[in-house]
């Protein structure tokens, strides 16, 4: 398999591809990168740019940590770090504009699934359910010992990825 390597964001989470662009979320810029013909930045507080500028962890506003495509728009989430809750963002990859704002019931939410004209989440930082914008919520049998940190499938046959929580220098590899 051709492989290539992209130079993102020190805190990249997250890649998805559409229609030959790749595009990367950049938590340390606060925004998604998208590459292709014409490469630009989306940011949620300061729209469709050519250049973001590196942040330190404590001044990241959002901390857009997951990305997905669906039916020629990018879901990005603003995790925004437990300052508030978590929010995913609808933008048309053809106009480069957002169309929408989805206000998740969930806290440092990681991950984005659309289905059944529903967005998913993975709620972290509160229920440890996977939480939809239609208010659903499905659990996931993790523990608040436990951080969320992916899931894939379908609301009736998913699977979800969690780790001991603790700092980052911590972690098991």
């Amino acid at each position: 398999v051709p492989t290539r390597k992209w130079n993102l964001d020190q805190n990249t989470h997250q890649i998805a591809k559409h229609e030959g662009n790749l595009l990367a979320t950049c938590s340390r810029k606060d925004a998604v990168k998208v590459f292709g013909a014409d490469r630009y930045f989306i940011s949620p507080s300061r729209g469709v740019i050519k250049h973001a500028a590196s942040m330190t962890h404590e001044e990241e506003q959002h901390h857009i940590n997951s990305v997905t495509v669906f039916d020629g728009y990018a879901y990005y989430m603003m995790n925004n770090r437990a300052r508030e809750k978590s929010v995913v963002s609808k933008f048309n990859l053809e106009t480069r504009e957002e169309e929408a704002r989805v206000a998740m019931n969930a806290i440092q939410a990681h991950n984005i699934m659309i289905s059944d004209h529903t967005v998913r989440t993975l709620d972290t930082g509160a229920s440890l359910c996977v939480v939809g914008s239609d208010g659903s919520k499905i659990q996931t049998g993790a523990t608040q010992s436990c951080w969320l940190r992916g899931f894939a499938g379908t609301p009736e046959e998913m699977v979800v990825a969690w780790h001991d929580r603790g700092e980052r220098s911590q972690r098991d590899n």
